[in-house]
């Protein structure tokens, strides 16, 4: 007797903030320090009357708050911080300058140093992890280094927003790639990238296109709210879930935190019953909206590909990668990569990340489609 076919099928579409990298919005982690140290130098030369702190004089500005302490000095006539400032492209070039020109520039927050220190390779998903790590270090701490730790992601938290609400516009040239995205995001379902070819009689267009958006601007549904408009498309179904809220929206607040109870130490911080801990881990702060039962709906609905693009897959968000990647509807996952500029690329690393959410390493294997048949994410290089 052969194997009945299925009708009904999916695709779940994971979106990371590497989407919106390639649309070209400056939304990396360097972006967001580097606006963000900027920010309060420029803050501080606007309190430009003469102070005096601990016998030490500022006549060029002067700045004290929880997070930080700068002190800066008029000592060059011909010098324009603001004209210096404005230049500034990164990191390193910020600490130049306030070596340069003998800048007092404290950081009070013990986990913003933790994040500059590692400004050289970290990327959204890792900050939260730094964030755990931190965590998991007050475990033996006194009560006040749990509240200084989340008071510390909190004060991040809401000056990312702001950040986010400032670059969160459609750069030039969106058009043409929101093009290029849609028709990647919408091609038929292929037989050959299934674990199982027999699900399928022949190639299908999914029915319903899931956007599980992790981003916090609004730049993907921008690009996609007339997708449904294209001749082609109008019987597929699409349907957004900003899962970790969005910016400037009350009733789907930013949910910035870690997401991996499977870790170790996660049941030694439960058994401290203190709930501090917990303040910032995602999984209650999904629970404050609906979105996050309304994707466990869809996963239970029917088959599904998964499409990873832009999303880094990594163990920040392993509690929910590892409900989809290992439910029984998910027949598929294809890796949208990013090709670097020398030709090289992420696929790789990638499938790496995408192992660690699967206990049965074999059903990743078969699960996860293999690179032949897989692409890259276009670049918006306007």
């Amino acid at each position: 007797m052969e194997k009945e076919t299925i009708t009904e099928f999916n695709r779940l579409v994971l979106v990371g903030n590497g989407f919106d990298l390639a649309l070209g919005l400056k939304t990396g982690y360097n972006d967001f320090i580097l606006w963000l140290l900027k920010k309060y130098f420029f803050l501080t030369l606007s309190n430009s009357a003469a102070v005096t702190r601990d016998r030490r004089s500022f006549n060029g500005g002067y700045l004290n708050n929880d997070t930080f302490e700068i002190g800066i000095r008029h000592n060059y006539s011909n010098v324009s911080y603001e004209n210096e400032i404005s230049k500034i492209e990164s990191i390193k070039d910020i600490k130049d300058l306030w070596e340069r020109y003998g800048i007092e520039y404290k950081i009070k927050s013990k986990f913003l140093n933790q994040i500059i220190k590692h400004s050289d390779d970290l990327g959204w998903v890792d900050i939260e992890s730094l964030f755990y790590q931190e965590l998991k270090n007050c475990i033996n701490n006194k009560q006040e280094d749990i509240n200084r730790l989340n008071n510390e992601l909190d004060f991040l938290s809401k000056e990312l927003e702001l950040y986010l609400y400032e670059v969160d516009d459609l750069p030039e040239g969106e058009r043409k790639f929101a093009a290029t995205v849609c028709s990647q995001l919408t091609r038929e379902i292929g037989k050959d990238e299934l674990e199982d070819e027999s699900l399928l009689s022949e190639g299908k267009l999914p029915d319903v296109l899931y956007f599980l958006n992790f981003n916090y601007t609004k730049s993907l549904f921008n690009l996609t709210r007339n997708i449904k408009s294209w001749n082609h498309l109008s019987e597929i179904i699409p349907q957004w879930n900003s899962i970790h809220g969005q910016i400037r929206n009350k009733n789907a607040p930013i949910v910035f935190g870690f997401g991996d109870e499977s870790d170790k130490d996660y049941q030694r911080i439960e058994n401290l019953n203190k709930n501090t801990f917990f303040e910032h881990i995602k999984s209650f702060k999904y629970s404050q909206t609906k979105n996050y039962q309304h994707l466990i709906k869809f996963l239970d609905s029917a088959n599904f590909q998964v499409f990873i693009y832009g999303h880094s897959c990594g163990v920040s968000d392993r509690t929910m990668l590892k409900e989809i990647f290992e439910h029984k509807n998910c027949k598929s996952i294809k890796v949208f990569y990013y090709k670097r500029p020398d030709g090289s690329d992420d696929f790789l690393e990638k499938t790496m990340e995408i192992s660690r959410h699967f206990s049965d390493k074999a059903l990743m294997r078969r699960k996860v489609v293999n690179k032949e048949l897989c692409h890259p994410i276009p670049q918006n290089y306007f």
